[in-house]
Order: C-alpha cells, then sequence, then structure tokens
C-alpha cells in the first residue's frame, strides 16, 4: 500500500469518526459504497439495493466485489464498506448483524415441542431463538408462513416445491452461520452507512 493512499483512508476513517447523526441530506449524498458478497447474494441483494438508491440517493454509487479475502483487514482500513454473507464470528473490533436467529420461528414438530437439534447449534454459537408457534405438520407451517413473517425450518425437498417462499438452506450437518452484515466501528454512526445497512436488512432474505 502507498504512502498515499494510506493518507487518504487515514482522512476517511477521522471524517467517518466525526460523522454523526445530524443534518443530513440523502438526495446530494454523493459517495461509493463497497459490499464484499458472493454471487448468489449479489443478485438477491443487487436489484434491491440499486433501486433504493437510485431512487432515494443518485449520488449514490454501489460497487459490489467478490469475496476472497477471509478476513476483517478489508474493513479496518477502508476497501470495503460492508460484508455481507455468511460471516464466522470476527473480532470484537467489527460489528455484526445476525439474521437467522433474530428472526420469529416457526416449529413443525408432532409432539409439540419448542425445541430442535437446531436450538444446540444455535447455543454453540451463543444464540437462540423465539418460537413464536408449534404445528404438527410441513403443510400447516406452509399455510403459515405464506401468510406471516415466521421463518420455518423445512427439508430442501419441501421447500424446493414452493414457489412462494424464499428458501435459506441451513445443513444439520455444518455448524451454523447464519445471514450477516459487517462493518467497521468507524461507522457506527455515519448516516449514509445507516442508510445502507437498513437498505440490505429490507433486501436480505428473512427465510
Amino acid at each position: 500500500m502507498t504512502p498515499k493512499l494510506c493518507v487518504e483512508r487515514l482522512v476517511e476513517r477521522a471524517r467517518g469518526m466525526l460523522r454523526d447523526s445530524g443534518e443530513f441530506d440523502l438526495a446530494t449524498l454523493q459517495r461509493t459504497f463497497v459490499l464484499r458478497a458472493n454471487d448468489s447474494l449479489v443478485s438477491q441483494l443487487g436489484p434491491g439495493l440499486i433501486a433504493a438508491a437510485r431512487a432515494a440517493a443518485p449520488g449514490v454509487r454501489l460497487r459490489f466485489v467478490a469475496e476472497g479475502e477471509e478476513d476483517v483487514q478489508p474493513l479496518r482500513d477502508g476497501r470495503i464498506d460492508l460484508d455481507l454473507g455468511m460471516i464466522d464470528l470476527p473480532d470484537s473490533e467489527i460489528v455484526v448483524e445476525q439474521r437467522l436467529a433474530a428472526q420469529p420461528h416457526l416449529v413443525i414438530s408432532r409432539r409439540g415441542r419448542t425445541e430442535a437439534p437446531f436450538d444446540a447449534v444455535l447455543a454453540e454459537h451463543g444464540l437462540s431463538r423465539d418460537v413464536v408457534a408449534v404445528v404438527p405438520t410441513p403443510t400447516a407451517a406452509l399455510n403459515l408462513v405464506l401468510a406471516s413473517d415466521l421463518v420455518c425450518l423445512a427439508t430442501s425437498g419441501f421447500a424446493a416445491r414452493v414457489t412462494d417462499v424464499r428458501p435459506l438452506p441451513v445443513p444439520a450437518d455444518l455448524p451454523l452461520r447464519p445471514m450477516a452484515q459487517a462493518w467497521h466501528p468507524r461507522f457506527a454512526r455515519d448516516p449514509g452507512h445507516r442508510w445502507l445497512r437498513a437498505r440490505v436488512r429490507d433486501a436480505a432474505p428473512t427465510g
């Protein structure tokens, strides 16, 4: 990295630290946000994010970059603004927003149980889920999912036959790697960055 580039990134970091939630005109914002994500996420999130930017922030440019460096350094030095996808919990310097565990869950259980092996997987990562309802069959679950914002774990074969829900595979034999977005704390109160994070939440799959 050249000295000039280092100075530019240090200046940008300082500006980020000084940004507050005061007056902020999204319509006049001139900024390029760099998001690291794989092709699948770009295809899912990209259309919604681009549409949101064109409608509310025409001076914002979104630059998607491919995954590759699986570390937090690009977030630290400002090469990327958001890291999207299945993110292993990074060091405490980076802020991570979990998605799967935070959703209201519907459980399929013939015996009416609210816990399943998936809860043990969550516990290994210090997470728990909010089970709001239990139904005895996948068909009953499907009807409720279609009429609500609930998340329900089902077999891939069953989910593949349903066209009106968005599947998110969670292999039982793998440790949980929940959908997340990560950013550096210097952007915590940055109004433009907060707008971007909110739009990612709007565009992200919820089930």
